[in-house]
């Protein structure tokens, strides 16, 4: 596969956008493929394998292996499947239901807030914006907080959550807020109706008997889970949304098929219920191509936990399995186009035609992202904004988007 013959269309520009060119030593590792497996290489001292062959990432998927910390995400299995079994209530789709109105009352602050921006600036850099919706909504929805963090953006949780990729001192700051969330709960006999009460009445935070066999979560599992939900949970979403609004803006042809998806969906109504934002097909099938064209996690790594033999390659316990997503996502054996934005790939006509374990923008597996329907209920929300339209107004490289309402010329 020839890396000077792959980088067209819209990755070759995402790259060039970002400062990698198409030999940047980033994609360059992802393409030096031999088959479908790369040679085994190391991190720094850490031995490490990684796989494009679908096949090779089932049999890594669906197979427990050793973690760091924890959190649902690092947690060590056995201790894992107890965590997982725990949380696992707290998504589905009665849950997710009951946060429409949350979701609802973020989408109207942001809406809002836009309305103030285009009113007095000529120019507005939407991440920030995109940042405080995002955590509006997580923070509402899993905490039952109202941080007002649109108008409050210097709110120090908000602060401690965006440098939580950046340095491990904030993760004491959250934990510290998340426990007098908890206390404060616990001795006024008050119970809320989001993810963290979940937790709590699942954990030794609560006298009540769990409706399962496991162990209640401890302290510093419940807080795990809330600092890892408080911090990743927005800024990947934070991070479609702004690749979302300038795809949009070059591309209005999409936007225009679904807004027509709307109003067929909805016509004048204001307030879309979840079962009909669902069944949006073509919505669906956009942020499919969103996610497998731009995912959030450009890669999966999982541990070998004995010593083992996979397809004739010796892994020592402890060797890292990397599972490069975005090169699977554009891979000419897994995609007709790769390099070509085509939602009707994602249509349920088409769907027969996407391999297994070959799109994988959350994971896949039993160790799949717990969030996934939470996350793509809140971009398609999002999408179903329908007070403005897009417009590109300058050149792409440097592209500056023109927001105004869609009924206006």
């Amino acid at each position: 596969m020839s890396i000077t013959n792959l980088r067209f269309g819209v990755v070759k520009e995402y790259l060039m956008i970002c400062g990698q060119g198409v030999d940047s030593p980033f994609i360059c590792l992802i393409y030096k493929v031999i088959g479908k497996i790369n040679k085994i290489f190391y991190e720094g001292l850490r031995p490490c394998l990684s796989i494009t062959d679908p096949q090779f990432i089932r049999s890594d998927s669906t197979t427990p292996k050793d973690p760091l910390h924890t959190s649902l995400f690092f947690s060590k299995y056995p201790e894992w499947k107890r965590i997982r079994a725990i949380l696992s209530p707290s998504f589905t789709t009665g849950k997710l239901k009951s946060f429409q109105p949350m979701f609802r009352n973020s989408l109207n602050n942001l809406i809002d807030k836009l309305k103030d921006e285009f009113k007095h600036n000529e120019i507005t850099d939407l991440r920030p914006i995109y940042d405080s919706f995002a955590f509006d909504v997580i923070s509402k929805s899993a905490f039952g907080l109202n941080t007002n963090i649109m108008d409050n953006p210097d709110n120090p949780i908000f602060m401690a959550a965006k440098s939580f990729f950046q340095t491990g001192l904030t993760q004491q700051t959250i934990a510290d807020y998340i426990k007098q969330v908890i206390k404060a709960r616990i001795d006024s006999n008050f119970e809320a109706k989001d993810l963290l009460q979940l937790s709590i009445n699942a954990s030794v935070f609560s006298p009540k008997v769990t409706s399962n066999s496991f162990e209640k979560l401890t302290e510093e599992e419940v807080l795990a889970q809330s600092i890892n939900l408080m911090a990743a949970g927005y800024d990947t979403t934070s991070t479609q949304l702004c690749f979302i609004t300038r795809f949009l803006a070059l591309n209005p042809d999409f936007q225009t098929q679904l807004v027509d998806e709307m109003n067929d969906s909805f016509g004048g109504k204001t307030d879309v219920d979840y079962e009909s934002l669902m069944k949006m097909s073509y919505l669906d099938a956009f942020l499919k191509e969103i996610m497998r064209i731009n995912c959030s996690v450009n890669r999966i790594d999982r541990i070998a936990t004995n010593d083992c033999v996979i397809d004739g390659i010796f892994l020592p316990k402890g060797t890292s399995i990397i599972i490069p997503i975005w090169a699977l996502h554009l891979d000419a054996d897994n995609y007709d186009e790769p390099d070509v934005f085509k939602p009707q790939r994602f249509l349920a006509e088409n769907s027969s035609n996407i391999k297994d374990y070959t799109y994988l923008p959350f994971a896949s597996g039993p160790r799949n992202c717990i969030g996934k329907r939470f996350a793509e209920m809140e971009i398609k929300y999002f999408l179903e904004l329908d007070f403005y339209k897009l417009i590109q107004t300058s050149t792409m490289k440097q592209l500056m988007v023109k927001v105004k309402p869609r009924n206006s010329q």
